[in-house]
């Protein structure tokens, strides 16, 4: 090689270099966002199966904040899709990381309003029968210690959600068979029979008047836990 080309293969090298440099640097931080966006990617599926199966042991539960995380988490990458497709130097912008570790916080946090969520409907669900667990127990009722130990189990679950779908059909069916342990246990008199009707969802107000039920309400604080309802039970 010639010394007039190699000065001119050296002056080409030369300059080629921050192009070199700045290519590598695009491609590594365009790896990296794809790395956080197959994360986040993953954590809003994961939300989002979690919230399904908190919805078929409570069908009535939303998840407003999980919607609108997902949302805005959707929007930005839109966004970033958009400036990507005008160029790859747009995964350089200080805009496109601000997006994009956006993105990453609402994916993380998705999951903890519908675990919040499971946990709130699990506790109003058993409160009533944390209840009548004391009631028996006081009393010394049959099946009262098999009652508390299954309102155990179930209370233990307020900070593990369904896991899968035959774990949601157990809760399911271990809530709904809750009123029967409730009439199994041999309450009498009117207050019992109160408390039996209010386990299975019918209830009277007009049991109300009753003073044996003042009574008994009274006595255990049940006001609080009492539910009025103007149909029938979902």
């Amino acid at each position: 090689m010639s010394d007039q080309k190699t000065r001119q293969w050296v002056r080409e090298a030369l300059m080629s270099l921050p192009d070199k440099t700045r290519n590598k640097n695009l491609t590594g931080a365009l790896a990296r966002y794809a790395v956080m966006a197959e994360q986040s990617r993953d954590s809003f599926r994961f939300a989002l199966r979690l919230a399904d199966l908190v919805k078929t042991v409570f069908v009535d539960s939303t998840f407003p904040t999980l919607v609108d995380r997902v949302r805005k988490a959707g929007n930005n990458a839109r966004t970033c899709g958009k400036d990507i497709s005008k160029g790859m130097e747009a995964v350089a912008k200080k805009t496109f990381e601000e997006r994009m570790i956006s993105i990453k916080e609402f994916a993380t946090a998705a999951s903890k309003p519908v675990a919040e969520i499971w946990a709130e409907k699990l506790a109003a669900e058993i409160r009533a029968y944390e209840q009548v667990g004391r009631i028996v127990a006081d009393r010394g009722l049959p099946g009262g210690a098999q009652l508390n130990k299954k309102l155990g189990e179930l209370g233990s679950r307020s900070s593990i959600p369904p896991q899968d779908e035959k774990d949601a059909a157990d809760l399911t069916g271990r809530l709904r068979g809750l009123p029967q342990e409730v009439k199994a246990l041999g309450l009498t008199g009117k207050a019992g029979n109160f408390l039996v009707a209010a386990a299975e969802g019918r209830g009277s107000p007009r049991d109300l008047e009753e003073p044996e039920v003042r009574e008994l309400i009274d006595r255990y604080r049940l006001w609080s836990s009492l539910l009025v309802t103007m149909g029938p039970r979902k």
